[in-house]
């Protein structure tokens, strides 16, 4: 079947009830202004109490961008798919992908598995057009509850908006900030279920076989693994920081709550690192090493979800490979700030709580995530907790978090608005918490 669902609908039986006839549920492509505007009912009562009073709507699917899928019990529509067929740009490889964006159920037929067998209908149909399949990250709760779930380390990969090629439209509504409500970065969701080993060795064997490849102006580079055969076993996307005047844009794109000021001259940042194999692993962490006389120090950014656990499983191994002179930190939002409170150790502070919100992904609207740090007797702990009603609370992004943990970034030089949430009562405790230079992270906690 082509990406495009053909005119034949998919049909799959569904059981019978005694004498009654089986229900047929049909599964095809929305084409008619008419099965678009069941979508958007659909979508509208999915999200919204169905007591609502359904605003009446008629609308038309914009034509050549997006595609949506169906699941029909004879003429009413009960689960949908909105998908974008789009190609990226994978270490400069176009590459085509089915960006699976938003998936409903309607409310009166849920839990009998429409949406879920819809999900697999789609990927099937784009799976030999479009070999990378991905999911929206913040929806991923939904996904799991269908069924889905992820792989191994690797959950979002992010690219510049130039490198995302939509398809031909009406140009005065598809314009990439109006798509992804985001002009400067946009991430192409959480690469999907099972097929991810098959779907990354696919991007993978596509790139270039070259050691190096850089990415961008400046020197970021590519550090592609090879297993014995001669595929591609996983890549390392990391920058030498060596001078500040040569930062690559795509960092700024990625963390652009950072600016150059934040990179210490002899860093190694590793922006992304993904590996099939354990031999590829222990292949990247040697790489790592290789750079303990070039650099001084390794910030690895990592993604939230599953990949900050798996990774903190390896602190010692990447503590011992980079050693002596460099120290890995593993930047997971709780196990960093618990580390920098045993670091902080005693203090002169009263005793008082202070809590800080995290948004461990500022690409997406996640729900962000809460830690308590408390002063008991001038010693620190920092414990997961949500903040009681009148606390104090600050709230920082994945990017200010790292910059103040490493200490490149002095509280006041945070931006008037930030440093104005952070209560009086709280600032002497965020200063012990956040130092100019914090001393090195303990081996262990």
């Amino acid at each position: 079947m082509s990406a495009a669902g053909g005119n034949r609908p998919i049909v799959i039986e569904a059981d019978g009830d005694g004498d009654k006839p089986a229900i047929v549920p049909e599964y095809r492509r929305l084409r008619t202004a008419d099965e678009y505007t069941a979508l958007v009912r659909v979508t509208w009562y999915s999200f919204n109490s169905t007591d609502g009073k359904y605003p009446p709507i008629t609308a038309e699917p914009w034509p050549g961008l997006e595609h949506y899928w169906g699941a029909f019990l004879g003429t009413t529509l009960v689960a949908g798919v909105e998908v974008f067929p789009v190609s990226i740009l994978l270490a400069k490889i176009p590459t085509k992908c089915a960006f699976i964006h938003t998936v409903v159920s309607s409310p009166g037929t849920r839990g009998q598995g429409h949406a879920r067998r819809l999900m697999s209908v789609v990927l099937n149909a784009y799976r030999h057009t479009h070999p990378l399949s991905t999911l929206f990250p913040f929806k991923y709760g939904f996904y799991a509850r269908m069924g889905y779930t992820a792989i191994d380390d690797h959950q979002v990969i992010v690219f510049k908006p130039e490198d995302v090629n939509l398809p031909r439209g009406d140009p005065r509504t598809h314009t990439l900030t109006e798509v992804y409500d985001n002009d400067k970065k946009i991430a192409i969701g959480r690469i999907a279920y099972r097929s991810w080993r098959e779907n990354l060795q696919v991007c993978l064997e596509r790139s270039s076989p070259n050691i190096w490849k850089e990415l961008s102006e400046g020197n970021l580079f590519y550090q592609v693994v090879n297993d014995e055969s001669g595929h591609v076993d996983g890549y390392m996307i990391f920058q030498l920081a060596h001078t500040r005047d040569k930062m690559a844009s795509f960092s700024k794109a990625v963390h652009a709550s950072l600016s150059d000021a934040d990179f210490v001259p002899g860093v190694m940042v590793i922006y992304e690192a993904v590996w099939l194999t354990s031999q590829a692993k222990r292949s990247i962490y040697k790489f790592i090493a290789s750079h303990r006389d070039q650099v001084a120090g390794v910030v690895w950014y990592l993604n939230s979800d599953a990949q900050p656990r798996q990774f903190l499983k390896n602190h010692d191994a990447i503590a011992q490979c980079v050693s002596p002179g460099i120290m890995g930190r593993i930047l997971d939002v709780g196990t960093i700030l618990h580390r920098l409170a045993v670091v902080a150790g005693t203090t002169s502070l009263r005793d008082g709580s202070l809590w800080i919100e995290v948004t461990e992904n500022p690409l997406m609207e996640d729900t962000p995530i809460h830690y308590m740090v408390t002063c008991k007797s001038g010693q620190l702990t920092a414990t997961s907790s949500r903040p009681i009603p009148g606390g104090l609370t600050v709230s920082l992004d994945i990017g200010q978090l790292t910059s103040l943990a490493l200490g490149y970034r002095a509280i006041d030089r945070l931006g008037d608005d930030l440093a104005a949430s952070i209560p009086a009562r709280a600032m002497d405790l965020f200063r012990v918490l956040f130092p100019k230079r914090p001393s090195s992270f303990p081996e262990r906690v």
